[in-house]
């Protein structure tokens, strides 16, 4: 059977599966049954609609599949180790923030039982706990023989002995979280088989509502430099993101980024970053850094965490001020003035600070603030794709810099 032929028939199943539960509830409930479609023509009241079922808001969410992507050694095992210990304590880790205590089960192919034990004591070090504490609260698994837990088959994707022994850990532990590292090793396809991956996606999703549970896949991005935040740098078929809710990628700091924030060059391995790369929910986050950091375990044996870590404050000087109206009189890339806010976008002062050496946003703030006082303003400037209503802000110094642009006032 070909590709489309399998993909077709499990959506079918999957179909008749829903149509079925419809079925079932609606048998309980005393309504009709609506088949394979649920149409609602009713009106609704807002604070009748129900709260989106974050367990840790923006990162990972009940019935969905979450994306941590990143280059071989990059920080994410370490990273999710630090989001299990934060969720299953329900106290908040840098900005991973859990709504309450939660249960979590790591399946892990790459790394044994007792590795697992050495990267969960460093990090249980931060967060002043024991091991003993784990203890109900997060299960740790690695497979006994193949570590895939779907096969590709003529018939499209199965299930192995191994999916199916940890369906029943699930069945019976009830993790809120469900952590798989890494995304390569858990199934027999190749990794750019587009089919293929939407189909185990499809089931991880299946399996994520089956149990009201989140699901978060650890994977490899391609080889070569990261761009932080590229959903595309992750390795494999384009769908692996596509089929998930949120995405993150795991970063180490590059020679430009060490040089902006005076670390030396032998020491900027120990620094990472996270981005929010994909988030249909919630709006793309700012980046994290973490350290990694050396803990000495009772056995004398020294491993690494990853602990959040805050990039020094710049010292905001006459000579940084200097470069900073400079840029605001040359004006954005784009050919409009920079946008007076310090968020993401592509007129974004931040972006100009950045190129500067003023990473940290409090600092950013500083320098705008501070270029405000001294005669830098905000005014609205025309553009051919806005209506007089609707004109953008944009940043001018006091000569009304930059000159290519028609100010309103």
């Amino acid at each position: 059977m070909s590709d489309w032929r399998s993909e077709y028939a499990t959506v079918v199943q999957m179909a008749d599966r829903r149509a079925k539960r419809s079925a079932a509830s609606a048998e309980t409930s005393g309504d009709t049954p609506q088949g394979p479609l649920i149409i609602d023509q009713s009106g609704w009241s807002e604070t009748d609609i129900k709260r989106r079922p974050w367990i840790a808001p923006g990162y990972v969410l009940r019935g969905s599949v979450t994306i941590l992507g990143g280059a071989g050694a990059a920080g994410k095992s370490m990273l999710a180790c630090g989001w299990a210990v934060a969720a299953a304590s329900g106290r908040q880790w840098s900005r991973f923030a859990p709504v309450q205590a939660c249960r979590v089960s790591i399946y892990n192919a790459e790394d044994d039982l007792e590795e697992q034990r050495r990267r969960f004591s460093a990090v249980l070090r931060q967060f002043e706990l024991t091991p003993d504490w784990c203890a109900g609260r997060i299960a740790r698994i690695e497979p006994t023989e193949t570590a895939y837990l779907y096969e590709l088959d003529p018939l499209g994707i199965v299930e192995t002995l191994a999916m199916k022994a940890l369906d029943e850990h699930i069945a019976v532990f009830r993790p809120d979280i469900l952590f798989v590292d890494p995304m390569v090793e858990m199934h027999s396809a190749e990794e750019n088989n587009n089919t293929a991956l939407r189909m185990v996606l499809a089931r991880l999703r299946i399996l994520a509502k089956k149990y009201n549970m989140a699901i978060v896949v650890i994977a490899h991005t391609r080889k070569g430099p990261a761009s932080p935040g590229d959903a595309q740098s992750i390795r494999g078929a384009g769908d692996i993101v596509g089929a998930s809710r949120s995405s993150f990628t795991v970063c180490v700091m590059t020679p430009e980024e060490a040089e902006r924030l005076n670390i030396a060059e032998e020491l900027r391995w120990r620094f990472f970053r996270v981005d929010g790369a994909k988030s249909n929910y919630a709006a793309l986050t700012l980046a994290e850094w973490f350290e990694r950091v050396e803990y000495e375990l009772d056995n004398n044996e020294s491993v690494a965490a990853a602990v959040p870590w805050t990039p020094p404050s710049a010292a905001i000087t006459l000579d940084i001020l200097a470069s900073a109206e400079s840029l605001v009189a040359k004006g954005a890339p784009t050919g409009s003035p920079w946008s007076p806010k310090l968020d993401g976008g592509q007129r974004s002062f931040a972006s100009a600070l950045r190129n500067i050496g003023v990473v940290a946003f409090p600092d950013q703030k500083r320098v705008l603030d501070q270029l405000l006082a001294n005669g830098v303003s905000t005014a609205r400037f025309k553009t051919p794709r806005r209506s007089a209503a609707q004109l953008p802000v944009g940043l001018r110094t006091s000569a009304g810099l930059p000159a290519n642009v028609e100010w309103v006032n």
